[in-house]
């Protein structure tokens, strides 16, 4: 008998759990209320991993202009309420409680600052935050607030054992107090994709290592600077000859120094201006035969030598760079520049479309949060059935594409035979893209300022009395016949002033042709 027959007959004589409940587990260990991740970095521990990521996020100029970026285009972002059709009219009351409840509602931060904080999950890992409700005098529950708790302040998870869920979160602020969070207070947002830890893994676990090593390259590339000495001047004067004619002459020491007071200067304060320049005696020294050398008595040189470890420090730091660009998306934001960066004009569209793409999953998650811990607690807490009435929050797509691209893309549409429609809501979409006003509705008095539809023919090929096919009255009015009308298209047309010998013969011509 194998290993897995033991083990099959072993919970063949037990009772299986029910179909409600779990037969396995999630395999998340928390003991104590600490969450086991097997780090052996001690910054990465605990709450030293929230202040960690919070560092790199404040000191590393890639990853803040980066997280800066995505949100700012994460809060420009309009939301909607779809109701659920199958809750009927109950589904429309509940679409309009959650609109004025929660997207619209007067709070403490505004629902675009609410997401856009929430919206930080996606690099720590995961982001909490702690609703309040209010009545308003019409009776509705709204909420009051919706207020963040710092991933730095989570010391402490309620998670009792494998089997059962998160139940709640335990903050230990800076102060020493310390605050229960339970679950069902919370609008929470976790990146679990690549764990199951309630903390989740965010995108700043895997640029650490990184932004600890850029950190390290940029001191070094500091101290090689401030150490080399390529550039810095050095001078020569003739010490010993000026000190014996001071000796021999009484002089002392102090008339040494003023001799050597105008190149001690220069060589001291080196730094480069326009107006900076000495001149020195170039008298040469002489040999004991007095034979004159190259090598004059006074001068001001530049000291000379390789590049040094500069350029090298140069090139890992820009790799680095690049590196934690492409964990989090942005690295089209290293195109263009002058140092290091290479890309074209295609690859940088392709890379936006895909920051921009990151940028709408991680909004239709939030959406999805925020209709399990909001929308579905709002809609509750007003009396109707939230299960069956909780509507969908759908965020608007973030568009990466020019409005030039869009409209090319209309007109190539309508050229292969699909026009916009009146009333076509992709007009008033893209002028809001563009910061234009909506367009203006077709009302009658500009209605009767468009030309007339073209009549229809009759059974003999004429037009029908009524504008119409087969005598019945067309759409729109045809235009009145006018005097000298033929009927077929043709205008009889006075030619006696022309003086040709055609002026009798009534010349026909098509109505707009020249006479």
């Amino acid at each position: 008998m194998g290993l897995f027959d033991s083990i099959r007959n072993w919970f063949a004589t037990s009772k299986p759990a029910p179909i409600t409940e779990p037969s396995g587990s999630d395999g998340v260990a928390a003991p104590g209320g600490y969450l086991w991740r097997g780090e052996t970095n001690p910054d990465l521990v605990g709450h030293k991993l929230w202040l960690t990521i919070s560092d790199a996020i404040t000191n590393s100029i890639i990853v803040a202009a980066a997280a800066r970026y995505f949100l700012n285009l994460i809060a420009g972002t309009e939301w909607e309420v779809r109701p659920n059709e199958k809750a009927g009219a109950d589904g429309v009351k509940a679409a309009e409680i959650v609109r004025d409840g929660l997207l619209k509602a007067e709070m403490g931060m505004p629902w675009p600052a609410i997401v856009q904080k929430a919206a930080l999950y996606k690099f720590y890992g995961f982001s909490a935050h702690e609703w309040i409700i209010k009545r308003r005098t019409d009776g509705m529950v709204v909420f009051a607030d919706i207020q963040h708790r710092p991933q730095y302040t989570i010391h402490w998870w309620d998670k009792p054992d494998e089997r059962s869920p998160l139940l709640g979160l335990v903050q230990q602020t800076r102060l020493g107090s310390r605050y229960y969070l339970p679950r069902e207070r919370l609008f929470y947002c976790v990146d679990n994709s690549l764990t199951d830890n309630p903390d989740g893994l965010g995108l700043m676990r895997h640029i650490i290592p990184k932004a600890k090593r850029l950190d390290r390259y940029e001191q070094l590339e500091g101290i090689a600077f401030e150490t080399h000495l390529r550039g810095i001047p050095y001078g020569r004067a003739p010490i010993s000859k000026l000190q014996a004619i001071a000796k021999a002459e009484g002089k002392g020491s102090g008339w040494v120094d003023k001799q050597l007071d105008a190149i001690n200067t220069f060589t001291e304060s080196h730094v480069r201006t326009a107006d900076l320049g000495l001149v020195l005696d170039s008298s040469p020294y002489f040999d004991k035969e007095g034979h004159p050398s190259a090598v004059p008595q006074w001068a001001i040189e530049l000291l000379t030598g390789e590049g040094g470890p500069l350029q090298e420090t140069a090139v890992a730091i820009n790799r680095v760079n690049l590196e934690i660009a492409r964990v989090i998306g942005c690295e089209f934001m290293m195109m263009g520049g002058s140092s290091g960066s290479t890309g074209n004009r295609a690859m940088h569209e392709d890379k936006t479309e895909q920051f921009g793409n990151m940028i709408d999953t991680t909004l239709g998650a939030e959406a999805r949060f925020a209709k399990r811990d909001l929308a579905h607690t709002l809609v509750g807490l007003n009396g109707l059935d939230a299960d069956l009435c909780t509507p969908d929050l759908l965020p608007g797509s973030v568009a990466t594409e020019s409005g030039l691209q869009v409209c090319q893309a209309l007109l190539a549409m309508a050229q292969a035979g699909a026009p916009l429609m009146p009333g076509d809501p992709a007009v008033d979409q893209l002028r809001a893209r563009l910061h234009l006003a909506d367009q203006p509705k077709l009302t009658p008095e500009i209605a009767g300022m468009l030309p007339p539809r073209p009549t229809k023919p009759g059974p003999n090929g004429k037009p029908a009395p009524g504008g119409g096919k087969d005598g019945k009255p067309a759409p729109d009015k045809a235009p009145a016949q006018q005097p000298g009308d033929t009927g077929d298209g043709s205008v009889d047309v006075d030619m006696s002033d022309v003086g040709d010998d055609d002026a009798s013969s009534g010349l026909k011509r098509k109505r707009g042709a020249r006479s």
